[in-house]
């Protein structure tokens, strides 16, 4: 079992969130990659939609194995939009990440973006090239959006509608600038 970086206490830097329904069938690698990021300050809220199959036996096995994951079941279906707003709701860290049940990440996604928004804090936003499964990495340039623009709503309006994949709503963002632009409401 992982046990924490520090103490009982401790706050991590990064709250991955993963709203799930139904991802049995590809949860188990996906919740494999982030476990194996070579940046280990995190905590994983996974919020489960009311799956019908085995996601929840899934998702316990993962939290008994590594105290970092914290599984909530829906009692009902929520929807998506909520989904993705209530496991938001559950970070208190500086930086936070949404994660698709179908999406592997790199082992160092997780140390390249928060290396680059620690360094870089007038950036919004970090993520990687993303491809497709048995794809090559998208050529697509990825564009930048910093802080400096004084409209946050357009700003992330910007990040998020210039690129046509979904690379950029699961980018390691900070925490505080997608809670002031309440960013569900036009992102699903």
């Amino acid at each position: 079992m992982h046990r924490r970086l520090a103490g009982p206490g401790h706050q991590p830097a990064v709250t991955i969130g993963l709203p799930v329904y139904n991802g049995g069938k590809t949860l188990a690698p996906v919740l494999e990659s982030l476990l194996s990021q070579t940046y280990r300050d995190f905590r994983i809220v996974i919020s489960d939609n009311a799956s019908t199959d085995g996601t929840e036996r899934i998702c316990q096995e993962f939290a008994q194995r590594d105290d970092r994951i914290t599984y909530i079941r829906q009692s009902e279906n929520i929807g998506l939009e909520r989904n993705f707003d209530f496991v938001l709701s559950m970070a208190s860290t500086e930086f936070f990440m949404w994660a698709a049940a179908d999406d592997i990440r790199s082992v160092d996604f997780l140390e390249l973006n928060v290396r680059f928004l620690q360094n870089n804090p007038e950036y919004i936003g970090s993520t990687c090239p993303v491809r497709f499964q048995d794809g090559e990495f998208d050529a697509m340039r990825m564009g930048d959006h910093t802080l400096d623009d004084t409209n946050s709503y357009s700003r992330l309006v910007g990040f998020f509608g210039e690129w046509h994949a979904n690379g950029r709503i699961f980018s390691l963002m900070r925490t505080k600038a997608i809670r002031d632009v309440n960013l569900s409401r036009w992102a699903y």
